[in-house]
């Protein structure tokens, strides 16, 4: 059983919302723990002008969205937004901050099709079948990679499929499954 993490600071009276993942965050302790859980999901997006104006107005921490802000416009990586977001809560041990260090860094070095099939993954574990589909989608929609080989277009289509099928889209399933086994005929 994991140690019980006492919020400094009061809860928000609105939450910042992530709509990815259908997921209201009310505290800077969570709003660290998704990022640092989910790391594969976070993008600019998710840390732009809305999560500013939500620091501001509910967090009442004007200082954190101005340094991300700024770092933002600057043309600062998510990395460091990241960091910066989750140093600013004191959550996390220096041991933890440098292991997410080197997971981005890992992530940076992956293809864009690697680093969708990843969030699409994260997605389609969470049930978030819709958001998972837009995301394979787009993997199919990039010029093949054949550094990524067969292997890995085939389990797209797969996990495309499976999608489909939480959705009741039996139709685009089967046309997924049937993809999926014309790049690998593999029987699992």
């Amino acid at each position: 059983m994991g140690a019980v993490m006492i919020c400094k600071n009061e809860p928000a009276e609105t939450p910042y919302y992530i709509e990815s993942m259908g997921v209201r965050i009310y505290s800077m302790e969570e709003l660290a723990y998704f990022l640092y859980e989910n790391i594969y999901l976070v993008d600019k997006k998710m840390l732009g002008q809305r999560l500013w104006d939500w620091l501001r107005t509910e967090m009442h921490n004007p200082e954190l969205a101005d340094r991300l802000q700024k770092g933002m416009e600057a043309g600062g990586s998510l990395q460091n937004m990241v960091l910066t977001i989750l140093r600013s809560v004191d959550f996390y041990s220096q041991e933890e901050l440098t292991q997410l260090t080197a997971k981005m860094k890992v992530l940076n070095t992956y293809q864009e099709q690697e680093r969708l099939k990843l969030r699409a993954d994260e997605y389609f574990v969470g049930g978030n079948y819709q958001a998972a589909i837009y995301e394979y989608q787009k993997i199919l929609d990039i010029r093949q990679s054949e550094r990524l080989g067969v292997e890995f277009y085939a389990h797209v289509w797969n996990n495309l499929g499976v999608c489909c099928c939480r959705l009741f889209l039996f139709g685009k399933a089967a046309q997924a499954f049937r993809t999926s086994w014309q790049y690998q005929k593999d029987p699992a």
